[in-house]
């Protein structure tokens, strides 16, 4: 196993509290895993626990949308209003890791939603993957609408 001096243990503690990897480390000192972690143990620098690493994950890992730039009126109207709902509605503490808006008006749904759309380029694969939800929704719903008035006609 490569062997990694008791001079080093400062540079992988610092790498480490800065938030690189067990692996990142391993490669910048050209050494296996293992070497590293046995290090650590020796160096007795704490491991991370899994909400913090994966944390780091999340913060390293690049954006999946583009901020757009407006360059019309009906996308700086939807902007401000999104804005808003987002001010009012949104959920927004120190424990939110992303955009969560909680409310059961239909129309403001629409609204925050093409601000989402208008505002940022998302992964198309979220937008397909949220159209066939929303189909299967609608088509689920007008079936228990069917079923529901088939029950109560006569017909059934």
């Amino acid at each position: 196993m490569a062997k990694i001096e008791k001079s080093q243990y400062k540079k992988i503690k610092k790498m480490y509290t800065e938030g690189n990897t067990m692996s990142d480390i391993a490669k910048y000192f050209k050494v296996p895993l293992d070497a590293i972690v046995y290090a650590m143990r020796k160096a007795k620098i704490p491991r991370r626990s899994m909400s913090m690493v994966q944390k780091i994950r999340f913060i390293k890992k690049p954006a999946s949308f583009q901020i757009r730039k407006i360059n019309n009126e009906k996308s700086k109207k939807i902007l401000i209003a999104g804005l808003m709902l987002y001010w009012a509605e949104g959920y927004k503490t120190s424990k939110s890791s992303g955009v969560d808006f909680a409310n059961s008006d239909s129309d403001m749904i629409i609204t925050f939603m093409k601000f989402n759309i208008y505002t940022a380029w998302m992964d198309p694969i979220f937008y397909a993957t949220a159209a066939i939800f929303a189909v299967s929704l609608f088509f689920l719903v007008y079936s228990i609408r069917r079923y529901v008035e088939l029950k109560n006609s006569d017909e059934f």
